[in-house]
């Protein structure tokens, strides 16, 4: 077993007891106000930062530096001989945090450092680094730690709601919010972390009440993935409407949980959103049982793994459909009943909804696989475009050339014509001078001649 170190940042919203029993080593991001900067979690608490943020203060936050992660990095190398770190850290998207310690690496070049972009946050984040630690306690391989990163990273979900958006809009990590903030007034949004680390707006609800119920709806629709979950709930200053969802979640037996962590939001997220926050995530736990190819996929139809579960259900559905169709039929003997017309439309309600969650969750898929061809799209039109520069350039030069030589050829050819015409037009003077003076001696002479 390698001696492996598990670092990751303060906006992970991991408990303290897990990080003392793991070992997991915390870089804490700063919380700014009135001139000074406080470490987050051992200077300033979230009570503080609500409590600033109701009296108008504007409150900044700044990410850790490069020394501070030159720190963690040296005393895990050099102290406690670590052979290899991982350092994973909230989206990029959101947080230059991983900037430091991409920077901070580089003065450590014979140290083996895996510098992890998790695209998430919050409890999200703390599901990642929770499962490479318990991975490296366990004494897994490196590769096999890969596998559980990678799959946590893609499988992850995270939803959220605010009492009032204009914090996280003010903040700048959701600027496409600004044309809803007329609607803040009457309707809460639910929001969610894309697979590319951006903060993006899922729906509307009508109210908290319905904000609450739409998260716990969120969380349960997962036809790819039916194994166990690790659910995550986070609040701001306010913990009841978490318990209720807590509550919501726990009483769902199609929900199978596998760890269920309540937590509060730190102070740089509280900093972003205000008090009023509640979300959930859910990150599935990889099954032991499936071969793990390149780069941590699932080889087992990672992108075709309609789980038999929803398969059936969906047939089930149809087949309810079917069965209910025909029993409407019998009422309809002259006329379609009302009796028949609620059968019919209850069973199409059904396998609206089922097939809604289907449909939506291969839609994502679907996104994912065309992002990916998108950027490799890209890399070839760069290949292409650089391709097409040098071209040009040759096409330019030979141009130049071409025109060089037309130039001198046609100041040649110039040159020529003008000297022709110098020498035409001095024969045509000396041609006119002669017949100017003859005329002229004529003219003398026939004057002398009338004198006489």
């Amino acid at each position: 077993m390698e001696n492996i170190a598990i670092v990751t940042d303060t906006t992970s919203d991991i408990p303290e007891k897990m990080v003392k029993k793991y070992k997991i080593i915390i870089v804490p991001l700063y919380v700014g106000f009135g001139g000074k900067l406080y470490l987050e979690g051992k200077e300033i608490t979230s009570k503080e930062v609500y409590e600033k943020l109701l009296t108008g203060v504007r409150i900044h936050t700044s990410t850790p530096s490069v020394g501070d992660f030159m720190e963690v990095y040296r005393n895990l190398i050099e102290k406690e001989k670590k052979t290899l770190i991982y350092s994973i850290h909230v989206s990029s998207k959101l947080s230059a945090t991983i900037n430091s310690a991409e920077q901070a690496k580089k003065f450590f070049p014979k140290a083996r450092i895996k510098v992890v972009d998790s695209k998430t946050a919050a409890i999200n984040l703390g599901f990642i680094v929770l499962g490479a630690a318990r991975a490296a306690s366990r004494g897994e391989s490196e590769e096999r730690i890969d596998s559980i990163i990678d799959f946590a990273i893609r499988k992850n979900k995270m939803f959220a709601t605010f009492e009032n958006f204009e914090y996280l809009f003010r903040g700048g990590r959701a600027p496409f919010l600004g044309k809803f903030l007329a609607r803040s007034i009457i309707l809460k949004p639910i929001i969610t972390i894309g697979s590319d680390g951006k903060v993006k707006l899922k729906k509307f609800a009508r109210n908290k009440r319905n904000s609450i119920i739409e998260l716990y709806k969120q969380i349960r629709k997962d036809p790819f993935y039916t194994g166990k979950k690790k659910i995550g709930i986070f609040y701001g200053s306010d913990i009841n409407p978490a318990l209720e969802l807590k509550k919501m979640v726990k009483e769902d037996s199609r929900i199978k949980i596998d760890e269920l962590i309540l937590t509060e939001v730190t102070t740089v997220m509280s900093a972003h959103t205000g008090p009023g926050i509640w979300g959930v995530s859910s990150c599935p736990v990889m099954p032991d049982n499936k071969k793990i190819g390149i780069g941590g996929f699932i080889m087992s139809k990672d992108y075709k793994e309609l789980s038999e579960k929803s398969i059936n259900e969906l047939k089930e559905a149809l087949k309810d459909l079917s069965f209910k169709s025909k029993e409407a039929l019998k009422y309809a003997s002259k006329d379609l009943t009302e009796k028949s017309r609620d059968v019919l439309k209850n069973a199409l309600k059904n396998l609206t909804e089922k097939s809604k969650d289907v449909f939506d969750d291969i839609s994502e898929k679907s996104k994912d696989t065309f992002d990916s061809l998108s950027k490799k799209g890209k890399l070839v039109t760069k290949e292409l475009s650089e391709r097409g520069k040098v071209t040009a350039i040759d096409l330019s030069l030979r141009s130049k050339e071409k025109a060089k030589d037309l130039s001198g050829k046609s100041k040649q050819a110039l040159k020529k014509a003008l000297s022709d015409l110098s020498e035409k037009s001095k024969a045509a003077s000396k041609d006119l001078s002669d017949k100017s003076k003859k005329a002229l001696k004529e003219a003398l002479i026939k004057l002398a001649d009338k004198i006489e």
